[in-house]
């Protein structure tokens, strides 16, 4: 996973992209909107540093939930603006097996947001690498949290 943040990107420029990258955490909308406006400048050097952010600080504990989609939003507003060339480093981020489920999870829908897929397009697509089980009626299932399909046994994992 580390080698995806710093391929072709030297250190300083890593911690340079790295505290815009931290702005997308910024309370107010303006400041975060201009962290996303450089990254989407920046393109897809940029993309390593969002999801050292992501793996670093999704996996605090929110102050409130509100927080967390606005930083959510951001990165993937950032992600989007990036476009296309980010979605192979994307989806290398999602089979990673040793990818923070943090970054695995972000990516699988970054992936769905970048070229705007609807729900249905999403069902066709996902590979629903990060679901929750359930028990109902005695039956397990397994519902994707990305594209939320729901599946029975036999059908994931």
């Amino acid at each position: 996973m580390t080698s995806l943040y710093r391929d072709r990107i030297t250190e300083k420029e890593f911690d340079e992209l790295f505290d815009v990258a931290h702005g997308l955490w910024y309370k107010q909308k303006k400041r975060r909107d201009r962290c996303v406006e450089q990254l989407e400048t920046i393109g897809v050097k940029a993309l390593g540093p969002i999801l050292y952010v992501v793996e670093c600080d999704a996996a605090q504990d929110e102050e409130s939930q509100e927080d967390y989609d606005n930083f959510n939003q951001a990165c993937l507003e950032a992600v989007k603006r990036i476009g296309k060339p980010a979605l192979p480093i994307l989806e290398k981020c999602i089979e990673e097996d040793d990818a923070n489920i943090c970054v695995n999870a972000f990516a699988q829908e970054a992936v769905f947001e970048v070229p705007g897929l609807d729900e249905k397009e999403r069902k066709k697509v996902c590979k629903h690498r990060e679901c929750m089980k359930q028990e109902i009626e005695g039956e397990t299932i397994y519902t994707c949290l990305i594209c939320e399909k729901v599946m029975k046994e036999g059908e994931w994992g």
